[in-house]
């Protein structure tokens, strides 16, 4: 899959959340800044045959190479790619499923050269400034369908903001992957899953590693994995 284009590249987080999605029989999702299509096309892979994929990318050089690659992959009839701003983006559509891995560096965390002088689509690409957790989850309150769900990823530390913003909309949480680099480690990384809920439900919680103290690959990380992975 091509990605030279693309201001920020296919990368674990994209990969995990992908493979923790569960399309089950969801006939319509959309992608919320698609990048290079990589959870469009995990999504196309994983869906049931007649499932329609709206992907949306706001950068146009980034849309273009993802269309690209939805015309060279096994499922085009599936995923239409639109080079638009959430704001301005007017669904034809209620989604069962909804996924975003958004933008969610706020600020540099050290002062480096490399931060400020990044182009302005991987500016547009890294920072809450452009899409904020309210832009995506008033969005995804309003388009989801009753029983459908929104799945996302924000770094572990953001974890009770994301909450608190899904919690001002009316969404609930069901699932939360708490994602480590290793057992060592503290999480990174959250995944969510949530639903719009007329009653508290449980949430179901558990954690993930990535990779064993040898370095190797987790048993569990490849078994999340291994549909999209060839080397697993």
């Amino acid at each position: 899959m091509a990605q030279d284009k693309c201001a920020m590249k296919v990368n674990t987080d994209s990969l995990i959340l992908g493979s923790w999605v569960r399309p089950q029989q969801a006939s319509s999702i959309l992608d919320i800044g698609t990048g290079s299509g990589i959870l469009a096309l995990m999504l196309a892979q994983t869906s049931m045959k007649g499932a329609s994929i709206d992907a949306l990318e706001i950068d146009e050089d980034t849309a273009k190479q993802a269309a690209d690659n939805v015309k060279g992959s096994p499922w085009p009839e599936k995923i239409q790619v639109f080079n638009t701003d959430l704001a301005d983006f007017v669904p034809s559509m209620s989604y069962d499923i909804i996924v975003s891995n958004p933008p969610y560096f706020d600020t540099p965390t050290a002062f480096t050269k490399a931060y400020h002088t990044q182009t302005t689509a991987r500016h547009t690409a890294r920072q809450t400034a452009h899409l904020t957790p309210e832009d995506v989850f008033n969005f995804c309150v309003r388009h989801l369908n009753e029983k459908g769900s929104l799945y996302c990823v924000y770094p572990y530390q953001f974890e009770q903001k994301i909450l608190s913003v899904a919690d001002d909309v009316q969404l609930r949480p069901t699932r939360i992957l708490y994602v480590k680099h290793n057992q060592s480690a503290n999480p990174y990384l959250c995944a969510f899953q949530f639903k719009k809920a007329i009653r508290e439900k449980p949430v179901s919680t558990e954690t993930m590693l990535i990779r064993k103290e040898s370095g190797e690959y987790t048993e569990e990380y490849k078994k999340l994995c291994s549909a999209f992975y060839l080397k697993f």
